[in-house]
């Protein structure tokens, strides 16, 4: 038998939340082919080997718990101020039978379980019903150490309606201090339910950057980018061709298969206008945008003659033509990554034209 490994969780819910951009051309309507930008800050529910924090934050809660509000910055601190002391994972069961080991496989969770004391797989819908339990070592607002027991339940499993690619599934989760009301840690704008979907590794609060552990994996709500890349296409387990300029060369010879886990994450820096790859939006509720890239073929295609406004790389803008918050402009607000990118910006040419595939996405506003 193996021994339980320590399991690592993340819940995304407004994480680089940039809104209900559908898909271009091949993945949906050219008519909401859009990104609502929002401009939240970087927030995530995370259980890192043992560590814990929950969201109360841009109007989106999680829960307010005995007086103790839950608001992540990556199981560190509060975004409301509380400092969290410490936090476990004790249980994971479903049907009062123990889980012993975890792992994604592409967006689906895979986990094992004791069935009268024999190993069995799940995953997929054998997994609805899906309990873990946690002890939340936190301060209340009267500065009181306290402990709250809480869990999260998965209560459905199914594909993710919005997504383009038929590998993309959608968790329904549900939240509650033991005891308690089960909620959604997942709400929209209208606060109806959303789902949330399973990725491995998880994000720096901070910065946004991926931090690569085979030990956590992620719950992105669907109202977050995170989620919002891998429905785009972009899905951070798949693989694509990647081919000189864009284009296929005699039987392929110039062609790379690349896997999609640094689309995803360029993806996730346009989406915010997270230009110095450092964390801070540059990007405001109702701002449309255009997208596209160079692969082969196309997941995500140009469909108007907007504006460039930058190509993007994992670690954010390669090159930035002009912002797509103009009246931000006129007031004479423009970001500024450093001398040394300041100078390298201002000798690249023809910046989104994705010479060399020297970046990987292309962003145009509308004018």
């Amino acid at each position: 038998m193996r021994s339980t490994r320590n399991i690592g969780i993340a819940l995304a819910s407004t994480l680089l939340f940039a809104g209900c951009y559908e898909g271009a051309a091949q993945h949906g309507d050219i008519e909401s082919r859009f990104v609502v930008g929002n401009a939240s800050k970087i927030n995530t529910f995370v259980v890192n080997s043992s560590k814990l924090g929950a969201f109360n934050i841009n109007g989106v809660r999680f829960g307010v718990i005995n007086g103790v509000k839950w608001s992540v910055i990556n199981g560190v601190k509060f975004g409301t101020g509380y400092n969290i002391n410490g936090t476990r994972l004790d249980s994971v069961t479903i049907d009062g039978a123990d889980y012993t080991d975890f792992q994604v496989e592409g967006s689906t969770l895979v986990g094992t379980v004791l069935q009268n004391g024999e190993e069995v797989e799940l995953s997929g819908t054998e997994m609805i019903g899906t309990v873990f339990g946690l002890t939340i070592a936190s301060v209340d607002e009267e500065g009181n150490d306290v402990e709250v027991q809480a869990e999260i339940r998965i209560d459905d499993v199914y594909p993710d309606p919005n997504a383009y690619d038929d590998d993309v599934m959608a968790y329904q989760l549900s939240t509650r201090e033991v005891g308690g009301e089960w909620s959604s840690p997942c709400l929209d704008f209208g606060g109806e339910a959303q789902p949330a979907i399973v990725l491995s590794n998880y994000w720096d609060t901070e910065t946004g950057d991926r931090i690569d552990d085979p030990t956590v994996f992620t719950f992105a709500c669907t109202t977050g980018v995170l989620a919002h890349c891998t429905e785009w296409g972009y899905r951070p387990w798949a693989e694509a061709e990647l081919c000189k300029n864009g284009k296929k060369g005699k039987k392929g010879k110039k062609c790379e298969t690349v896997q999609l886990t640094d689309h995803h994450q360029a993806c996730t820096r346009m989406a915010r206008a997270d230009y110095c790859g450092n964390g801070e939006p540059w990007t405001v509720d109702g701002t449309h945008l255009d997208i596209w890239d160079n692969l082969s073929p196309q997941i995500q295609e140009r469909a108007f003659d907007w504006v460039v406004e930058a190509e993007w790389t994992p670690d954010g803008a390669y090159c930035l033509n002009d912002i797509r918050q103009q009246g931000w402009k006129a007031e004479g607000l423009y970001p500024s990554c450093g001398k040394k990118w300041d100078k390298h910006n201002k000798t690249v040419k023809n910046c989104g034209s994705l010479k060399k595939n020297r970046a990987l996405l292309v962003s145009s506003f509308e004018p």
